[in-house]
């Protein structure tokens, strides 16, 4: 069990590198109570009136950040925006600024906004809440001291954000997405092991319609994750608390049965997502504390087996810019940064012992569980992470160059590996000090 007087030294030790580390940390404290459950970078916004976040070239940067702040007997679906610039060495020129807030009755655990029009959302609540709201968000941006729109998603209000409710008492507490490529379809999954597809009007009355139920894949156990296979309308991804991932494809006449399905763990997935880039490309996580990267072609075996985190994986993301990089958020405090092209790579003892050849960083500024992750597909580089825990803390983030970029000073890379060997050396003398104790 780890002490809270051992977090706070490990945090200490992590800020202390933190000139190392990073190129740029930003952090940001949402909420004193509540905890962050559902993070997602929006696509990119720019407003041309406001010239106070602008690199030498005039050019800006900016993005918005969507996040659900969980409280007992209600949530917050939050947007901010995220304002950055090429000039990576000042942090204050870095604004991270809330735009919107709309209250929510009852428990939201994950939301995701559809590709074709951003502005809506999906939002899935918890179990006893019954079903998926969809909400409209401002397309505006409140820009830097602007006034902050708040609404309720309760019916009759004058700012009523709430497009729809779509209940099914079968189906909540999972995961929800859209599809990328037929604009309205929406899966949604929960504790009955179906996954539900909706077609949604988002015009006029924004009417929602059971279109179809997917069930048998993962029997009578919880649905915890849906993924659209990119550049597909027909293809789709599940994964549930049996272990199990399933491929769905809609067409056919066994539509309503998965078309594969593997077992991945023998504890419950938390995660499953495709690759963006790599269509055959998949990742599952689970309370084993493993991501595994399966290819579609053929699923027997995963290609990679990604063993570090000490606890449960909570979330995880892939690298909007290719197949590369992989980040995975545990209950360990921690987030892992993964290169898949340094699998099989010759190890030191020292490289061994720190971890699998494919673990490119570790992030280590939470003192809680870390709840959700994702990368930034607009601000000035691709290496830009956001990471939020149930302490409310969010933290946007991005790793030094000379970690991933093998142009880099050599006197660096020697810098931060006598680092590294301080922090191992500090690290066995406390635990050899706890065994004298």
């Amino acid at each position: 069990v780890v002490t809270e007087h051992q977090i706070k030294q490990e945090f200490e030790l992590w800020q202390s590198h933190c000139p190392l580390l990073y190129d740029l940390i930003v952090e940001k404290k949402i909420r004193d109570k509540g905890y962050l459950s559902s993070l997602q970078f929006l696509p990119s916004i720019s407003d041309p009136s406001d010239t106070k976040n602008t690199d030498r070239n005039g050019k800006q940067h900016a993005q918005r950040l969507l996040l659900t702040d969980t409280k007992s007997d209600r949530s917050e679906i939050l947007t901010y925006s995220v304002v950055g610039t090429n000039k990576l060495d000042e942090a204050e020129r870095f604004a991270v600024e809330l735009e919107q807030q709309i209250l929510c009755c009852g428990e939201v655990l994950q939301v995701r906004p559809m590709p074709q029009q951003p502005c809506i959302i999906a939002a899935q609540c918890a179990q006893h809440e019954r079903g998926t709201r969809l909400f409209r968000l401002s397309t505006k941006s409140s820009g830097s001291g602007g006034k902050v729109k708040r609404s309720r998603s309760r019916p009759g209000d004058t700012e009523n954000e709430l497009l729809k409710a779509l209940v099914d008492n079968e189906n909540a507490g999972g995961g929800v997405c859209w599809n990328g490529e037929r604009e309205g379809e929406l899966l949604t999954c929960g504790d009955t092991g179906n996954v539900c597809l909706w077609e949604v009007d988002t015009q006029g009355e924004a009417s929602g319609t059971l279109k179809m139920k997917f069930y048998g894949g993962h029997a009578a156990d919880a649905v915890t994750d849906v993924d659209w296979q990119p550049r597909s309308d027909a293809v789709f991804l599940s994964c549930g608390l049996d272990g199990n991932f399933c491929l769905w494809d809609k067409r056919g006449e066994n539509s309503l049965k998965p078309r594969q399905s593997q077992k991945a763990s023998k504890k419950r997935l938390t995660r499953a997502r495709f690759n963006k880039s790599n269509a055959n490309l998949l990742a599952t996580s689970g309370e084993d504390g493993v991501v595994r990267v399966w290819d579609t072609r053929n699923v027997r075996s995963a290609t990679h087996e990604l063993a570090w985190h000490s606890d449960a994986v909570e979330d995880i993301s892939w690298n909007p810019r290719g197949d590369r990089y992989l980040c995975s958020a545990g209950r360990d405090r921690r987030v892992a940064v993964w290169d898949l092209q340094k699998a099989g790579k010759d190890q030191s003892e020292q490289d061994e012992a720190e971890g699998p050849a494919e673990l490119l960083f570790v992030h280590g500024g939470h003192q809680k569980v870390v709840t959700g992750v994702d990368w930034s597909s607009a601000l000035p580089n691709s290496m830009f992470t956001a990471s939020i825990a149930r302490d409310g803390m969010l933290q946007i983030w991005k790793m030094s160059q000379f970690l991933y970029d093998s142009s880099a000073g050599k006197a660096i890379k020697k810098q931060f590996k006598r680092l590294n060997e301080k922090r191992v050396a500090g690290k066995n003398k406390r635990q050899k000090r706890t065994a004298t104790k």
